[in-house]
């Protein structure tokens, strides 16, 4: 009896409202509004910032965060919030990783001068590479560009701020590494404008980013390096944030004649969380051997310049 009498009473916020509104007027007065009431907003804060930090599985979307915003972008103009994308991307840690193994394409080093990114040296010669680092769309002349999606219609700042990275695996880096020539990477920046839901990259996007992807690891297995899109299922895994970098790894999974299997995975480019996933087929059409002698179509040069 006396050890229950010691026992210290324990008042939960619920037992106190209970108390509060079960008393007269009088008493109601001496309850601890003030506790309880910081108690519970203090309580919500704490479970919003967790929560923003560990999105629970069963409501991400009320958690979405931003998480590589430009500092200070609102002063900057438009073409100097592009610029500035482009030195953020090339100051990710997995970005360093890959450059200290890649060779940089002509492409790659205009877009790289042209947004004053340093040159570290720590890349690899044309013979020595894993990787080549390209940038798509920069060859092409602006009358070809003018009603391509991703490539002019979607560009600009708060859209597509500037072209993917993309490194491609060379015969040493599949030699060294594994996988097969043309698996790799693309790194994109993917601004608020291409929302589907507020501050969640529209589905249909994530669907045009990994055809686009997956097709250029499609045509270094393809005879002519031409293919189209045959397949392309997706299994949306998690929602994605927008005005953030993404990845995008591809994989050549089989090829056999004019037909190319290809799978994919988009992961966050800090956690490396898998966020979609993506397999598919390309098939070359039956002309493609043509292409070469009509116009003089070299597609492997443009894969890698």
């Amino acid at each position: 009896m006396l050890r229950a009498q010691l026992r210290p009473k324990v008042v939960t916020p619920m037992a106190l409202m209970r108390r509060a509104y079960t008393q007269p007027p009088q008493a109601r007065r001496r309850v601890g509004y003030g506790t309880m009431g910081t108690t519970v907003i203090a309580s919500s804060c704490v479970a919003y910032f967790v929560g923003v930090h560990y999105p629970p599985r069963w409501n991400p979307f009320l958690f979405m965060r931003t998480k590589h915003e430009i500092h200070g972008a609102d002063k900057l103009s438009d073409s100097e919030y592009c610029a500035a994308v482009e030195r953020r991307m090339h100051e990710l840690p997995f970005v360093k990783q890959l450059q200290a193994h890649s060779f940089d394409a002509p492409s790659a080093k205009r877009v790289k001068a042209a947004a004053g990114v340093p040159e570290t040296g720590e890349g690899k010669s044309k013979e020595e590479a894993h990787y080549y680092a390209v940038r798509p769309f920069t060859n092409l002349p602006p009358e070809r560009l003018e009603h391509n999606l991703t490539g002019s219609t979607l560009r600009g700042r708060d859209r597509f701020a500037v072209t993917p990275l993309v490194f491609s695996k060379t015969e040493k880096g599949a030699a060294d590494l594994g996988g097969r020539v043309g698996d790799g990477y693309a790194i994109i920046h993917i601004g608020r404008d291409i929302s589907g839901f507020e501050g969640v990259i529209h589905g249909g996007m994530i669907a045009t980013l990994f055809d686009e992807a997956l097709a250029r690891s499609a045509m270094h297995a393809l005879p002519n390096n031409i293919g189209v899109t045959a397949r392309l299922d997706i299994n949306y895994r998690r929602p994605v944030p927008v005005d953030q970098f993404i990845v995008i790894e591809t994989q050549i999974i089989e090829n056999a004649g004019r037909k190319a299997i290809v799978k994919a995975e988009l992961r966050d480019v800090d956690s490396h969380t898998v966020l979609a996933e993506a397999d598919s087929v390309f098939v070359e059409p039956k002309m493609a051997k043509f292409m070469k002698w009509v116009g003089g179509l070299n597609v492997k040069r443009m894969l890698e310049e």
